[in-house]
């Protein structure tokens, strides 16, 4: 069963980033035209990147506390339920684990996502040259 639960766990972090990865790279394009009105009346890079990140942040970080807290419920009624039943089992200190291991693989995610927003609506070349005058 762990062997199963950590292989449909891992499939299903794969899907949930790469379609959150996409979405928001869609996005980037979409807004790139914004923020280059932005970078023309004095944003810096910095900035730009502040703002990037806190905003998919939000959108990273919501559904993964709400994630947290349902697993967290649903761990704590299965160890109860295993409790009653007179087995002991280290289900928590597993599940810790792979949680932890959820959250890094979320946050490389997250990394590329910035990563890749940064670049695509604040190039290089524009901020530098912004950055000279």
């Amino acid at each position: 069963y762990a062997f199963i639960g950590f292989f449909l766990g891992t499939l299903f972090l794969l899907a949930l980033g790469s379609v959150m990865y996409y979405k928001l790279i869609m996005e980037a394009v979409e807004e790139a035209p914004r923020y280059a009105l932005l970078i023309k009346t004095g944003m810096t890079r910095r900035e730009v990147l502040t703002s990037i990140a806190r905003q998919l942040g939000m959108v990273y970080g919501f559904p993964l506390l709400v994630g947290l807290i349902h697993t967290m419920f649903g761990l704590l009624f299965y160890t109860r339920a295993l409790g009653e039943m007179g087995q002991q089992t280290p289900t928590l200190q597993n599940a810790l684990l792979y949680t932890l291991l959820f959250i890094l693989v979320y946050g490389l995610f997250y990394g590329l996502s910035v990563n890749s927003y940064l670049h695509i609506v604040a190039p290089s070349s524009v901020a530098a040259r912004h950055d000279s005058f």
